[in-house]
């Protein structure tokens, strides 16, 4: 009997251990994040994937999401890609909790992590599902969940125009959520309130490592808007060339204290609040910041009780608090978006180590000189040269 058992328990293992590798032939790359699943989607795949495998890649984002669970990633290849093909102006790219969306990779499919570049390879969140030019995109091009994560992506061409919920967030759109954002640009969108990402309700996400720039908001928050206790954290992040009435880059309202650190501003234009407005009891905390070159009354208007914590920042027209400046960053060029430090700028060495950032927005190590820099970009190359 015990023979018999042992043969059993034996053609039991093997066979288990056929079944995986058969599923490693059938569908590769189906079991590498961890223990859950990758999904890939790719464009400009041929119809009809599975998604378990690049050459069998899903050619839409939508199809990989609805499949995806806790645990898994979604990995897709440059391209554009938009909420719907109907024109129906409230679908949304909803992310999905403990699931992570990356961007940035080859449209030919890649083998793995390494070759993801989302500079070189754009992978493009789009709302324009109308007629190009005509105010009918989305709503919002993706809606954040807690426990999500996006990370490498451009979402442009949100237009929020609509009434309440569809009047914030023609970016990204959290309420009550906190996803974790990195490495992606929010460019071109519109909205009544918080035109390239609105947080409402609670929501607390992480931005890191992204570029806010070219969005407007017919009321408030060109950039991001931060509205009842939403408090996120904000790093390695540049915020240019928005546009709002109040608030050009961030309009903080109602009991929200985001933390921000190592952001440059510039560029931004509104006529209260040229960077930030703060209204109705919001204690926003920044650090290793630079606010240079907005145009409205003041890089900060603070009404309503509300009152910024600024510290080792740079900011025109002065701040009060622990080691800030107030001199020209001297930017690369402002005009064009380049705001990169030249050498001799004044926010070279000058930042604080407490809570900086490892790298900066380029993925170069900080320091790299003496001390940390002040904004989002750290001066790097040989000393006494320029970028």
């Amino acid at each position: 009997m015990s023979g018999t058992c042992s043969e059993i328990s034996r053609r039991l293992r093997l066979g288990a251990l056929f079944a995986i590798l058969l599923g490693m032939l059938l569908f590769p790359g189906a079991a590498h994040a961890g223990s859950g699943t990758v999904w890939y989607v790719n464009a400009g795949a041929r119809p009809g994937g599975s998604g378990h495998s690049w050459a069998g890649a899903f050619t839409g984002l939508q199809d990989a999401l609805a499949r995806a669970h806790a645990g898994d990633q979604i990995w897709v290849a440059a391209g554009i890609y938009k909420p719907t093909a109907d024109g129906d102006r409230s679908a949304t790219f909803l992310l999905v909790s403990g699931v992570a969306v990356y961007g940035g990779f080859p449209a030919g499919g890649s083998p793995g992590m390494p070759a993801r570049e989302r500079r070189k390879h754009a992978t493009i969140l789009s709302g324009e599902i109308g007629a190009p030019g005509v105010a009918d995109n989305s709503y919002h091009v993706v809606t954040g969940v807690t426990g999500a994560t996006l990370d490498g992506f451009t979402v442009t061409s949100g237009n929020a125009d609509g009434s309440a919920p569809q009047d914030s967030g023609g970016g990204l759109y959290n309420t009550g959520a906190s996803p974790a954002v990195s490495n992606c640009v929010f460019s071109g969108n519109t909205a009544k309130f918080g035109a390239g990402l609105d947080n409402l309700h609670g929501s607390s996400p992480t931005i890191s490592g992204c570029v806010f720039s070219g969005n407007t908001a017919t009321i408030v928050g060109g950039g991001l808007g931060d509205y009842d206790q939403s408090s996120p954290t904000i790093v390695d992040c540049v915020f240019w060339n928005n546009t709002a009435p109040t608030g050009a880059a961030i309009d903080d309202y109602k009991d929200c204290s985001p933390v921000l650190v190592a952001c440059t501003f510039s560029g931004n234009t509104a006529d209260e609040g040229a960077a930030i407005y703060d209204y109705d009891g919001c204690f926003p905390t920044l650090t290793d910041c630079i606010l240079w070159g907005d145009t409205g009354d003041a890089e900060f208007h603070e009404d309503g009780g509300s009152m910024a914590t600024v510290t080792y920042s740079l900011v025109q027209g002065g701040f009060a608090g622990t080691g800030n400046l107030s001199a020209d960053p001297r930017f690369v060029n402002a005009a064009t978006g380049n705001l990169h430090l030249l050498a001799g700028s004044p926010a070279i060495d000058t930042g604080t180590s407490t809570g900086a950032p490892a790298v900066d927005l380029d993925g170069v190590r900080r320091p790299q000189g003496a001390g940390f820099d002040m904004g989002a970009y750290e001066k790097r190359g040989t000393p006494g040269r320029d970028r």
